[in-house]
């Protein structure tokens, strides 16, 4: 609405198919199911901590989901509007990142240190892939709508979910990867509409 775009009831449709596929795939479901369950004796303590972790749930998924909204906006202001290079404004980001965290990152030298020997094959991976991907999303920016981009980018939990059953072997396998395979058909229906 901010930016004046105005997706086709389809991509709103699968907008919706996303949230309820990232829902499904976080157990929202079997939380709100325990929640509306009537206590039994003696579950009054249980039942309101399950809703204490139901609302908190809730507030902070609200947040992050706004927090999301408001850089993918800024970001798509940055690499659209102003015309900045994607490589260029990532690389500006990394720079703001470097200088906000060092001081919190020089408290924790040893344990840096100690990451860096064990983990440095992982650690050089991930300094790579991660800004090499985001360039990617923000190149997509300055092409597409950004009301398609930002659910498409959800793209990965499909793959989150099926490295988690497959390589860390988590529990409830089938819902995630079914609810990951929601999240892809509402990326699909995003494409389309």
């Amino acid at each position: 609405m901010l930016l004046g775009e105005r997706p086709s009831p389809l991509a709103l449709g699968g907008g919706a198919v996303i949230v309820v596929g990232v829902f499904v795939l976080t157990g929202g479901t079997r939380l709100i199911a325990s929640v509306m369950r009537r206590p039994t004796s003696g579950s009054g303590e249980t039942e309101d901590a399950t809703r204490l972790v139901l609302y908190s749930s809730l507030r902070y998924g609200v947040a992050s989901g706004l927090f999301i909204a408001a850089y993918t906006l800024w970001d798509h202001r940055g690499v659209s509007s102003l015309a900045i290079a994607p490589v260029l404004y990532d690389a500006g980001t990394a720079m703001t990142q470097l200088v906000l965290l060092a001081p919190f990152a020089r408290r924790r030298g040893a344990e840096l240190a100690h990451h860096w020997r064990e983990h440095r094959r992982w650690v050089l991976g991930v300094a790579l892939l991660a800004p090499a991907a985001y360039i990617l999303v923000l190149t997509a920016m300055r092409l597409t709508p950004v009301s398609y981009i930002a659910p498409a980018r959800e793209i990965g939990i499909l793959f989150g979910a099926f490295l988690g059953v497959r390589l860390l072997r988590e529990a409830h396998g089938y819902r995630r990867v079914a609810a990951a395979a929601l999240v892809v058909c509402g990326v699909i229906a995003l494409a389309v509409g």
